[in-house]
């Protein structure tokens, strides 16, 4: 019996070390075939996760607002879904299509787009809110500041791209003077809204990229000056002195300016550690505005707590880690340059509207990126997203170790 055991013992098959590697390769192999990257890959489960749970959260705090204005509880969160499914669709075709073919169609769309933000300082834009940043398709509404940030990118990487191989990257008239004059363009017109929280993410938009591109020192220095220059003058009006002054202290004016920052700040501390549950917000009664919009973070924090904020907030980092993954290994200059520019519109967007609701930036007319409810935002995010997962998808492989 001894020997027999023993032998059984001896004659057990173990996994040869050819086997085991092919079990550790199935799914990088799979992922292959499919035609994407662990980092495309990585970058769809962290879009799809913060676009779900965005999904239920604006459910939760619109219910009541939905009910109060068409006897529909489902009213904004079914508008949701459908503009998360239009931007899905966008997602998955922009993972497909070679992110070169951008270089020509870039400039296109960023025309467009500054002719639409121009349109909205007319009798076409829509007036809400003490701004104008709106047009009426009369289907939907559309707002012009968001849409010529994609754009944007896309143009600055092409050209700062097409400087560096003539040898003009450090050319004070080829290259600072162009970009200097777009974006200063680009900003009066968003700023004339006024949208100063659009403002700057498209500055920082332009000086990351730069930065990135290796432009001299000086220049990114210059470009902080303009910055100040454009703050100051922004804060030369008397309304975005008063958000400055109310930001600080906003108990001056609790019950008209200061209310929002107020509103916001309570629902976060109720929330706690774990939060209330989802959809007992006390938000959605009206108590804090717009709450499926953009303050959805609040309600993130009074459902789900300092935990589901923490989800977050990792959600967003991860994000961001993962775009400077994809630039590091993105096939061309081109690609690095556009992947930053893509990476950065949505990390700035999403730091200044959580600096917002936990009142350590002023408030702000920003939407949280695949969280709260808002078409244009919500679209054009998942498309940046896809363009982001495209050049994932022809990235270089790493260096064996």
């Amino acid at each position: 019996m001894t020997t027999t055991t023993g032998s059984r013992r001896t004659t057990a098959r173990r996994a040869s070390p050819a086997t085991s590697r092919d079990a550790r390769r199935f799914i990088p192999d799979l992922v292959a075939r499919r035609g994407g990257t662990p980092w495309s890959v990585c970058l769809g489960i962290v879009v799809g996760a913060l676009c779900i749970f965005g999904t239920v959260m604006v459910f939760g705090a619109s219910s009541v607002a939905s009910i109060d204005e068409g006897g529909d509880p489902f009213h904004y969160v079914a508008r949701h879904v459908m503009f998360l499914s239009v931007g899905a669709v966008l997602y998955l075709v922009a993972a497909r299509v070679d992110y070169r073919r951008l270089r020509g169609i870039g400039a296109v769309g960023l025309v467009v787009a500054t002719l639409m933000c121009a349109a909205v300082l007319t009798s076409l834009g829509v007036y809400s809110g003490g701004a104008r940043r709106w047009l009426d398709f009369g289907f939907t509404t559309f707002q012009p500041s968001e849409a010529v940030k994609l754009p944007l990118a896309i143009v600055l990487a092409a050209f700062l791209t097409k400087r560096e191989q003539a040898g003009e990257l450090s050319s004070f008239r080829r290259t600072l003077v162009p970009i200097g004059l777009l974006t200063g363009f680009i900003a009066l017109l968003v700023m004339a809204e006024p949208d100063f929280d659009s403002t700057l993410v498209i500055v920082g938009l332009v000086a990351g990229v730069m930065f990135v591109a290796g432009v001299p020192s000086r220049w990114l220095v210059g470009s902080a000056a303009a910055g100040a220059a454009l703050i100051a003058y922004a804060l030369a009006q008397p309304f975005r002195r008063q958000r400055l002054l109310i930001f600080m202290d906003p108990w001056r004016d609790p019950l008209n300016s200061g209310y929002q920052s107020i509103a916001a700040s309570t629902s976060m501390a109720i929330g706690g550690w774990f939060g209330t549950g989802l959809g007992s917000s006390t938000a959605k009664w009206g108590f804090l505005p717009v709450a499926y919009s953009d303050f959805i973070f609040a309600v993130i924090g009074e459902e789900t707590g300092v935990a589901g904020c923490v989800f977050v907030i990792a959600c967003f980092a991860a994000f961001g880690w993962l775009g400077l993954q994809i630039a590091r290994r993105a096939p061309d200059r081109f690609g690095q340059l556009l992947a930053v520019g893509l990476t950065l519109t949505v990390l700035l967007q999403a730091m200044i509207n959580i600096g917002m609701v936990v009142g350590i930036v002023p408030v702000a007319g920003l939407t949280l990126p695949f969280l709260s409810y808002g078409g244009s935002s919500l679209v054009l995010m998942l498309l940046a997203a896809g363009i982001l997962a495209n050049i994932a998808r022809q990235a270089k492989p790493s260096r064996a170790r």
